[in-house]
């Protein structure tokens, strides 16, 4: 079952839609998070999903939020319940959290800290392709 509530920087929250096309509700409870972007029909996204984003979710200290870059709710929820992703995930119909980080391809990603609970949220570093290594230096 994916969470209904999350963790996300709230100002990043406002545009984004759950899969039944809701605003997307945000429940903070790390203090870093690992955005991605992603997409249904690209297999690099699809390894990530199920291979390597999973362990980092699991971590006490990041939350991982997957955020869907494309229209079609109905194909990304059967997507989701056929790969069982246990992630939260959100869909940019609007494209403006890409757009304000300037993400044009996927997997990218954007990693965010805060110092604790009610610190602000601050964007560490962004980028369009996905690399293990930068992504598990920006967590660090």
């Amino acid at each position: 079952m994916i969470p209904k509530t999350f963790a996300l920087p709230p100002e990043l929250q406002a545009n984004l839609t759950d899969l039944e096309g809701k605003q997307a509700q945000i429940k903070t409870e790390k203090n870093k998070e690992l955005v991605v972007f992603w997409a249904t029909w690209c297999p690099d996204c699809k390894d990530k999903i199920e291979n390597h984003l999973p362990k980092i979710n699991a971590s006490k200290d990041v939350s991982v939020i997957l955020v869907n870059t494309e229209k079609d709710i109905e194909r990304v929820k059967k997507f989701v319940e056929k790969q069982q992703v246990k992630m939260p995930v959100v869909m940019d119909l609007d494209k403006k959290l890409r757009k304000e980080l300037k993400i044009s391809g996927v997997p990218g990603w954007a990693v965010y800290k805060r110092e604790n609970k009610k610190a602000p949220w601050t964007l560490i570093t962004k980028e369009n392709a996905y690399d293990e290594k930068k992504v598990k230096e920006a967590l660090n």
